[in-house]
């Protein structure tokens, strides 16, 4: 990658997502085939989110902490 602060143009796809930068004439292709690592919680992490008043609020806490370490995946 160059130095080009990008702005990204959809040129589209049937099949994936394609962007072409409009400054350096660089392509980035979205393809949803793609995996991903997923990244768990720790047992530190899981035990952090117990704490909370009702069974509800504990089963938010971890959706948002899961979601913060895999980038809001």
């Amino acid at each position: 990658m160059n130095n080009c602060n990008h702005t990204w143009l959809y040129i589209g796809s049937k099949r994936q997502k394609i962007w072409r930068c409009t400054l350096c004439d660089e392509y980035r292709i979205d393809d949803p085939n793609i995996k991903r690592e997923w990244k768990s919680l720790t047992d530190e992490e899981m035990l952090s989110c117990l704490d909370r008043m009702t069974f509800k609020e504990s089963l938010l806490a971890v959706e948002a902490k899961l979601k913060e370490k895999n980038n809001g995946i």
